[in-house]
């Protein structure tokens, strides 16, 4: 079991949706379960990151890794945008001197330091000062690691760049970009936890065309594949698939994606499939018609775009159309006519 750290919900939002992770009792909804793991937003700071991370991993001692994951402040040459794993981390104190005590990660592979401040670097001159002791700045990495020594647990840490430390704008330009971060921190975490080589080598043979979404669509459907069923039963269905398709153009990609949502789960694919024809004339006329996430009740949301009162006026009458009753009996399994 895993546990998964960050310092804000604007990190973890993907992983939350991603794992469809629910909030747990613990720490007034700052802690989410999923099928491998929690996910923790220990909020900033070392004895907050201490406390949330000794009480979850107390509650849930099946736990056998802890990861942190999120973005930091550039203190040397890094680049913006990139991801770099930690291999120790510091701690300095307001008056910016060291603490004794630093932690190692379990990547011995790395050469990228880290620094937990316990105040935000806004100042250029509080920059300079850490400066040579590390190569990026964060607020809770060493008290996660510091509870993970405790428990006796490895930990690894993944650092997105979002700017240089010392920048007294560098947190709006965070929450501005925080989706977009946490997509990639998502990304890059599901590329390093599912990396066998095996895999990698039959999972999408090198001459396929993947367009960017079709290769997003791919890897979290191999991923959730593989933590429902198991990498064997992944492998076994792609060499069947490839086996019977031998082009590999675009349109085979997505006869792939589709494949693979079918192995997922065919009770859910087939819904949605279900759920386009049912919608596809709004769909034409730019209405977005979205059901609750996994069909799981009867509401539904709609969405348009307007140039005036008057295309307001017929779109709001075109959803007059919009056959509820039939969706009601469809949501239920009692609309069999297709």
């Amino acid at each position: 079991m895993i546990l998964i750290t960050m310092a804000h919900y604007g990190e973890a939002q993907s992983f939350i949706d991603y794992y469809n992770a629910e909030k747990t009792p613990h720490l007034e909804g700052n802690c989410y379960a999923f099928d491998q793991g929690i996910i923790l937003i220990t909020g900033e700071g070392i004895p907050q990151s201490i406390a949330r991370t000794s009480l979850v991993l107390g509650i849930y001692p099946q736990i056998n890794k802890v990861i942190n994951i999120g973005v930091a402040g550039s203190l040397s040459h890094l680049i913006q945008g990139e991801i770099y794993s930690i291999r120790t981390v510091y701690h300095f104190n307001d008056d910016n001197s060291g603490y004794f005590q630093s932690f190692t990660s379990s990547d011995d592979s790395t050469t990228c330091d880290a620094i937990t401040s316990d105040k935000r670097i806004l100042k250029d001159e509080q920059a300079q000062n850490l400066k040579g002791h590390g190569n990026l700045v964060d607020r809770e990495l060493w008290g996660v690691s510091f509870s993970a020594k405790l428990a006796h647990l490895p930990w690894l840490s993944y650092k997105l760049i979002s700017d240089r430390a010392g920048s007294l704008a560098a947190c709006e330009v965070v929450k501005e970009k925080s989706k977009l971060y946490s997509e990639k921190l998502l990304n890059h975490y599901l590329k390093v936890t599912t990396n066998s080589v095996e895999t990698k080598r039959n999972e999408k043979p090198s001459s396929w065309y993947f367009t960017i979404t079709q290769q997003r669509d791919f890897e979290k459907l191999k991923h959730k594949i593989i933590n429902k069923y198991g990498q064997d039963h992944f492998e076994k269905n792609l060499r069947d698939f490839t086996a019977t398709n031998k082009s590999t153009n675009k349109k085979a990609s997505k006869e792939l994606i589709k494949f693979l949502k079918i192995i997922l789960s065919p009770w859910k694919y087939e819904m949605e499939k279900r759920w386009d024809e049912m919608v596809k004339e709004f769909v034409r006329e730019d209405i977005t018609v979205c059901p609750s996430p996994n069909f799981e009740d009867e509401n539904i949301s709609f969405a348009f775009k307007a140039k005036d009162f008057n295309d307001i006026s017929k779109k709001m009458e075109r959803l007059k159309d919009f056959p509820f009753k039939r969706y009601q009996r469809f949501i239920n399994g009692l609309d069999n006519d297709y």
